[in-house]
């Protein structure tokens, strides 16, 4: 989904602009009780230049002005943003977008209204979570109670995203089941067995197993596994590398896998080594994207998903309708 930005109503500017030009009205106030202004005026010599009368006038129009400019920056640049996972806070244009609290979270929703907030269509909402005391709460903003309702449909639906997801599994657990919707088998990462040779075209169908899990609903994927089920390791991969051992085999998969998908989706991914009977076999769990994920290949970036126990790719036409519906806009 793309951010939405919600700014607070005009009438939150309203009420921040009677506060802040009552403050600024007590200055001139203030002066007048606590010095002789007007005497202090004459007495450095500005009287002869600019009357006192035109100089007190500028002088309060001028606080007029800078109340009404602070009580419009306090208004506009806050902001609150919808995001793809949560609710976020930005205090002003560079300010840091900090969240506030992720959808999951969420566990109840209400909106809290004056009777004049009711008739002038603004409110606030109390985002309550599990065993918290205090809600995240989103303060004057307009049409708060379709806000509110925004905001349960992304809760229910990351509950949702998340009740679907692959769940964790044994490698042994994996091996057991065979290959499916959640499961793939890959015999290396760029060893061909055919060829008995390094590779690295290989790279490919891994990288587009990985973006098609992404794109779905998560899954697992085993590498060093013939489509049989049989382990075969990861061995065969070190022998074209310049560290040959497991760290030299993570650190190519990540080049691979930061060019391939990008570096900024390596968290929706979990590695590790399982070792049996001397071979060692990758596992790799991956989790649902928030967002569309595309593989770089061949200088052209292709759209794959999860069909039965299958990765297919997508037409422009299948992955546009498909990306509307699985992520939203």
């Amino acid at each position: 989904m793309q951010d939405k930005t919600l700014h607070q109503s005009p009438f939150s500017f309203l009420k921040k602009l009677i506060v802040i030009e009552i403050v600024f009205a007590l200055i001139p106030v203030i002066l007048l009780l606590t010095v002789d202004v007007e005497r202090f005026y004459q007495s450095i010599g500005l009287e002869r230049s600019v009357p006192f009368v035109l100089m007190w006038t500028l002088f309060v129009m001028l606080l007029q002005i800078l109340a009404v400019s602070a009580a419009f920056v306090a208004w506009y640049l806050p902001r609150y943003v919808l995001n793809h996972d949560g609710v976020y806070f930005r205090q002003g244009a560079g300010g840091v977008l900090k969240k506030m609290i992720a959808y999951p979270q969420i566990s109840d929703i209400k909106v809290e209204q004056g009777p004049l907030a009711r008739r002038l269509g603004y409110g606030s909402i109390a985002l309550l979570r599990s065993g918290q005391e205090h809600p995240v709460v989103i303060k004057d903003i307009s049409d708060p109670l379709l806000i509110a309702e925004n905001i349960e449909g992304l809760a229910q639906k990351a509950i949702d995203d998340h009740r679907q997801a692959a769940p964790p599994k044994s490698v042994e657990t994996l091996l057991a089941e065979g290959e499916s919707q959640f499961v793939e088998y890959k015999s290396s990462l760029m060893w061909d067995y055919r060829q008995q040779r390094i590779n690295k075209k290989l790279y490919t169908p891994v990288m587009k197993s990985l973006a098609a899990f992404m794109n779905s609903r998560g899954g697992h994927l085993l590498i060093g596994v013939d489509d049989e089920g049989n382990i075969l390791g990861v061995e065969a991969d070190l022998q074209g590398m310049k560290k040959p051992n497991l760290d030299g085999w993570e650190n190519v998969f990540n080049l691979a896998f930061n060019s391939m998908i990008g570096v900024a989706y390596r968290r929706l991914i979990e590695l590790e080594f399982y070792e049996k009977e001397a071979r060692t076999v990758c596992h790799i769990f991956v989790r649902p994207a928030d967002r569309p994920i595309f593989l770089k290949e061949n200088n052209t970036e292709k759209f794959y998903i999860r069909a039965g126990n299958a990765s297919q790719p997508l037409r422009f036409s299948e992955a546009a309708t498909y990306i509307q519906a699985r992520f939203g806009n």
